[in-house]
């Protein structure tokens, strides 16, 4: 009777120590005496075991394959790869147990209004048409690296909703400076206080102000006291299409800066 396979194992030479992946008769170096290098080795290979060898029809593969092989490899070499997985994450709620075949301008439809349901929960909040718009197009873009690799014979089209009318309606004077007012009426929401005073002066959008230090650092730009600059971006960080270019403060922003600084020191 001829003996059962053990299947793939990773096994560390006692000569040099190195981690060595077993299948059968058949041995491969992992070139590490690391054993949490060669595990990660091992792992990987594991997981290019389970990808297709040639192109699949879409009822032949899973829409959540689709997501992680892209979440994995493209993602990181992006300019915004925390957005996209923020997107992802809804995606595979929607999506994830369903083929690629699934994928059709009414099930669209259908995801759109899903998630512009409120279910009470942070990760499950309403969500704008603008947000539905970049989720799906996550997919699309998806489909389309997951088809040019040459694992997916053909990728359904992703159907997006409309773009909604460029926005022509600013706060007046009046209004902004209710809402200073408001924010600094309250000990709860005087925090705001300075985030809308950098959103009102200078437009910035909200991540980027959210990531804004008094220094230089990697995850996002710094405000310059000294020369009176305001920085979007790291200086490492790739520019995106929502470009974040440096920009001159006013001097009333300045000096509210300047105040805020000594403030946290």
């Amino acid at each position: 009777m001829p003996r059962l396979s053990k299947g793939a194992r990773l096994y560390q030479r006692k000569d040099t120590g190195q981690g060595v992946i077993i299948e059968g008769t058949k041995q491969r170096r992992t070139g590490t005496t690391d054993r949490r290098e060669a595990e990660a080795i091992f792992a990987g290979n594991i997981i290019d075991r389970g990808r297709p060898t040639g192109p699949s029809e879409p009822d032949q593969m899973m829409v959540a394959d689709i997501l992680d092989i892209y979440g994995r490899e493209r993602a990181p070499s992006t300019a915004d790869h925390e957005r996209i997985a923020n997107a992802i994450m809804p995606l595979l709620d929607f999506w994830g147990e369903l083929p690629v075949s699934s994928i059709t301008g009414g099930a669209c439809g259908r995801y759109g209004a899903d998630r512009r349901i409120y279910r009470g929960t942070p990760r499950e909040r309403h969500a704008g048409l603008g947000t539905v718009r970049r989720e799906l197009g996550c997919l699309a873009a998806a489909l389309r690296y997951y088809t040019g690799e040459g694992y997916l014979t053909r990728a359904p089209e992703v159907k997006l909703p409309e773009k909604r009318a460029p926005r022509d309606r600013w706060l007046t004077r009046a209004e902004a400076a209710r809402l200073l007012r408001a924010a600094r009426s309250h000990p709860k929401s005087r925090h705001l206080t300075p985030f809308i005073l950098v959103a009102l002066y200078t437009g910035t959008r909200k991540e980027a102000i959210l990531a804004l230090r008094f220094a230089p650092h990697t995850a996002g730009g710094w405000i310059d006291t000294e020369r009176g600059v305001l920085y979007r971006k790291a200086e490492d960080m790739r520019e995106t299409k929502k470009r974040r270019p440096p920009v001159r403060m006013p001097q009333k922003l300045l000096a509210h800066a300047r105040r805020w600084k000594r403030n946290r020191t």
